[in-house]
């Protein structure tokens, strides 16, 4: 299944990346959506389907995923619409409509090298230390089919 993850850091829209599932979250370089922040774990959560549903666990990360308010200790259901909190990442889903390959040539960013997406950082940060004003000026979503 293929799906629309939104992203947005402290409020303020970063992109928008294709995925499809399973599709790990986290700070590993293998995740599906890569995000290589210190505050994040490198297997934080995963959205997977199964039976037809769509859902959302936490992997035992450190800092914890938050769904609907709530911590997630337990494959949650989530569909389109729905968003989740990895520290101050909101991650908003929305479905993604399959394209073919002519349209989807049409709709890539000009200047992605590769077919991957992810969260990087732009600015480097200093510490190891979770830092909320250093993670808004540090990250942002890249990809080859980055949509505005």
């Amino acid at each position: 299944m293929q799906i629309k993850i939104i992203v947005y850091l402290d409020g303020v829209y970063q992109g928008s990346v294709p995925v499809n599932t399973p599709c790990l979250i986290g700070r590993s370089k293998d995740a599906g959506l890569p995000i290589p922040h210190s505050s994040v774990s490198r297997r934080h959560c995963e959205l997977f389907e199964k039976d037809g549903q769509l859902y959302l666990q936490d992997l035992g990360s450190l800092n914890g995923t938050l769904f609907m308010g709530q911590f997630v200790n337990e494959p949650a259901v989530v569909q389109s619409g729905d968003e989740f909190v990895v520290n101050n990442i909101l991650f908003r889903l929305e479905e993604s409509v399959e394209l073919t390959p002519d349209e989807h040539a049409l709709d890539m960013n000009e200047n992605a090298a590769n077919e991957s997406a992810m969260v990087t950082i732009v600015k480097p940060v200093k510490s190891e230390t979770f830092d909320e004003e250093e993670m808004r000026a540090s990250i942002r979503v890249v990809g080859d089919a980055f949509n505005e």
